[in-house]
């Protein structure tokens, strides 16, 4: 059996102290508020839907780099965020000019672009709404999140040169097999009768062969189209 010596116990001791003391020293000096700027605030905007809505985000910055928070919930419900549960996170990687359109997966969604900036163009797909068949378009970057109710199409173009880092926090339980079989809602993203007025577009416009084969609003909705 291997006995400790007292000298390399003192060693180590003393070592360990002054390693500790460093570090709390470190610390400090990294949680000191005259270096943390907060560069952001929480807030929130209405939309033209009913329920959806913005939030503008509280970011705080220092030396490090930053920290934003993307969700609070207590907070959030106080400015009326409804309760949530959600089931599953997601972060799709989009390159400039990329189109994802149109999604309404039967769940609540909330959604934010971790890096560059993005085209957002919400379709509301609600027949008892007023405001059904109308699309609501803005840009969104790392300093918001968007709340995306059930029955609101989400549609997306990364319009930044940089990439766009789009995360999906939602409700529900994602399927492919719902997804490819036509089981969700999925809207061609140049419906004639929606004209969303894409930023990137002419052919430089990046979009999947799924994406491409979505469904027009009259054919999920003929009786609006009369």
């Amino acid at each position: 059996m291997v006995q400790n010596s007292p000298g390399l116990v003192d060693s180590f001791c003393r070592t360990h102290d002054a390693t500790a003391r460093v570090d709390k020293l470190q610390r400090k000096r990294m949680t000191n508020k005259d270096d943390i700027t907060q560069t952001g605030q929480r807030g929130v905007h209405k939309t033209k839907f009913a329920d959806m809505l913005i939030f503008d985000l509280n970011i705080f910055t220092d030396p490090r780099g930053s920290f934003t928070e993307v969700w609070q919930s207590e907070a959030m419900e106080q400015m009326g965020l409804p309760k949530l549960q959600p089931k599953q996170l997601g972060v799709s990687r989009s390159k400039q000019g990329t189109i994802r359109a149109i999604h309404a997966e039967p769940y609540d969604k909330i959604v934010s672009a971790l890096t560059g900036r993005i085209f957002c163009a919400m379709v509301d797909l609600r027949p008892e709404s007023e405001t059904f068949g109308q699309v609501d378009s803005f840009e969104l970057d790392s300093t918001q999140m968007l709340y995306i109710p059930n029955g609101i199409g989400n549609a997306t173009q990364a319009i930044s040169e940089e990439d766009v880092l789009y995360c999906y926090c939602v409700t529900g339980i994602w399927s492919a097999e719902k997804a490819y079989s036509g089981q969700y809602i999925a809207i061609h993203y140049a419906d004639p009768d929606l004209n969303i007025q894409w930023p990137i577009r002419g052919g430089k416009e990046i979009v999947s062969n799924k994406d491409r084969q979505n469904k027009l609003m009259r054919d999920y909705f003929p009786e609006h189209y009369v």
